[in-house]
């Protein structure tokens, strides 16, 4: 398989997105994303392995954020800004490896579901450390709120795994 310039990767990037570039944080993370997807490319790292790398680094944030340490959560805090900018690389890899499914979006989408969590665990902790238990019952509820804020995803995921399977059934 011959490896897309960065000229077709630019293209592919913007063209073949569920969703176009509109948006205020899309002109800042899209224009960088066609760069990195070359890059990812030239590792062959696959779209899922983008998504799973991104994941990781979110974890790591989070962890680094529930630290006391203010250089570790300063560096911890750019781990949500990786992981967004990852979120336009994984689909742009995927798209140009002509591996593009249900299966990868799903791992997309359980890739944010992750990273709020995450992130929002580390700030827990970290202010747990800071302020002791009085700041529990907030922990409590943005721990909550950042796994349902996904929750109601969950039901258009099954909706379209369900179509595609039957779509798949059909032939």
């Amino acid at each position: 398989m011959s490896r897309p310039s960065l000229k077709e990767i630019k293209e592919t990037s913007i063209r073949d997105r569920y969703y176009p570039y509109e948006t205020w944080i899309d002109s800042i993370f899209s224009p960088i994303s066609p760069y990195l997807a070359w890059l990812f490319i030239r590792l062959n790292i696959s779209g899922n392995g983008v998504s799973w790398i991104s994941g990781f680094i979110a974890i790591i944030a989070g962890i680094l954020m529930a630290t006391e340490s203010s250089i570790l959560i300063f560096i911890g805090s750019f781990g949500y800004v990786i992981f967004y900018q990852l979120d336009y690389v994984d689909g742009a890899v995927a798209r140009l490896n002509k591996k593009t499914g249900v299966g990868g979006q799903y791992i997309d989408f359980i890739m944010h579901v992750i990273s709020h969590v995450a992130i929002i665990s580390g700030l827990a902790l970290g202010a747990i450390s800071q302020l002791g238990s009085a700041i529990y019952p907030f922990a409590i509820l943005a721990l909550v709120a950042s796994g349902l804020n996904h929750a109601r995803h969950s039901i258009a995921w099954f909706a379209i795994v369900m179509e595609q399977q039957k779509r798949k059934a059909k032939g």
